[in-house]
């Protein structure tokens, strides 16, 4: 999990938590997550508009209005991301320092 500042962070969730599935969306704004926190606890979703290589960029903006499934089959980079809804289904949670390298 990425957060403002460079500080990564692990966050291990407790079993049996399933995601929901959703279109990303290029805003996130309050209303978005309120609504779907009453849905889930924890939402999964493709990344189409952070986290993809500059050099992907073409391809995203030429499938930008395709599946998900052919999203990512044509953009290299795309992955999932997560959004945790309700902060009970987190276990445990690791701030990995600026020099700390993770081995997962």
């Amino acid at each position: 999990m990425r957060r403002p500042g460079g500080h990564l962070y692990l966050v291990k969730l407790k079993s049996g938590v399933r995601p929901k599935r959703m279109k990303d969306k290029p805003d996130w704004d309050r209303r978005t997550i309120s609504r779907w926190s009453r849905r889930a606890k924890l939402v999964v979703y493709l990344n189409r508009y952070e986290g993809i290589p500059v050099e992907s960029l073409p391809a995203a903006i030429k499938h930008d209005g395709a599946s998900d499934a052919i999203f990512a089959r044509h953009v290299a980079g795309s992955e999932d991301s997560y959004i945790v809804l309700d902060p009970d289904i987190i276990e445990s949670i690791h701030r990995f320092d600026r020099n700390e390298r993770p081995s997962l």
